[in-house]
């Protein structure tokens, strides 16, 4: 069975190995996922994304949309059900650095949380 810190890495590796099956066996089958990226229709918050199967089809979406990126983890810290991380990505001329915070039962995640500045996203820079 995965340790958080052990998944909290293997996100990072289905990602930068552009599997989305993989990515998404990370998840609990009820797993939610809130990105500051994914937002509610009027903007005005992070929309939660649940369950497997949904949050397997926004790592589809993403990798689909995101030919060339550089995603590093720059620490980690974990106990026995959670992790979180800093990181770093660059995604076109757009450096970006976050934090992802994991709760984890059974050697999958059931819950992630993903923080970071999304102007980056928008200017490029």
């Amino acid at each position: 069975m995965r340790t958080p810190t052990e998944l909290a890495i293997a996100w990072r590796d289905a990602l930068v190995a552009r599997d989305a099956p993989t990515y998404g066996d990370l998840f609990a089958v009820d797993a939610e996922f809130i990105d500051v990226e994914h937002r509610t229709p009027d903007g005005t918050a992070a929309r939660a994304v649940h369950g497997r199967e949904e949050i397997e089809q926004v790592c589809v979406d993403w990798l689909a949309s995101t030919p060339r990126f550089r995603y590093d983890v720059l620490d980690v810290v974990g106990d026995d059900v959670r992790a979180a991380k800093r990181w770093r990505y660059r995604v076109g001329a757009a450096d970006i650095e976050g934090v992802t915070w994991i709760d984890c039962a059974d050697g999958v995640i059931v819950r992630a949380l993903v923080l970071f500045d999304v102007a980056p996203l928008a200017t490029g820079s």
